[in-house]
């Protein structure tokens, strides 16, 4: 792996296969969006593709503050991952996604999920001080950062039980 691509996604798509029970949280703003963009061409053709039905998606999310998840079983996938492991809401996806695989639990606090293959390459950066841009509103750069990892998927189960 480059040393300059470490925060850049490998596009594997198993971070969009990892839900329990629901998908990503989305905060209102971001709701608004998704449900906008649901008015894109190629978006719909794409849930067309997958045999969803486009209202039962805009239901989902009008009464939720998830994005849905298909499957019978953990693990689900999001609706919106296509085949080819790209995100179909990409440019507009919750920030809890463009995160990942990194959760900021508090300014002075952060963890990472170890089922994401980058994840001891990032762990090794985090505890250098060296973060990325998308969560430097989130934490306290002039105090030390605990860093803890540990498998989301694992821990969403044992939230489920």
């Amino acid at each position: 792996m480059k040393e300059n691509s470490i925060w850049e996604c490998l596009k594997c798509g198993e971070c969009c296969r990892s839900f329990v029970r629901t998908g990503p949280e989305i905060s209102d703003k971001e709701k608004e969006e998704i449900l906008n963009s649901l008015n894109n061409s190629k978006i719909v053709k794409f849930i067309h593709g997958t045999g969803l039905k486009l209202d039962w998606i805009k239901n989902q999310i009008n009464e939720r503050e998830y994005i849905p998840v298909i499957g019978n079983a953990p693990p689900k996938r999001c609706v919106f991952l296509s085949n080819n492991n790209l995100c179909m809401i990409h440019e507009i996806r919750p920030k809890i996604c463009r995160n990942y695989p990194l959760e900021v639990i508090s300014p002075n606090k952060i963890k990472v999920d170890l089922d994401c293959q980058r994840s001891e390459q990032i762990i090794e950066k985090l505890e250098k001080g060296n973060y990325p841009l998308c969560i430097k509103d989130e934490i306290n750069t002039e105090k030390d950062i605990k860093v803890e990892a540990e498998h989301f998927f694992d821990r969403k189960i044992s939230d489920r039980d």
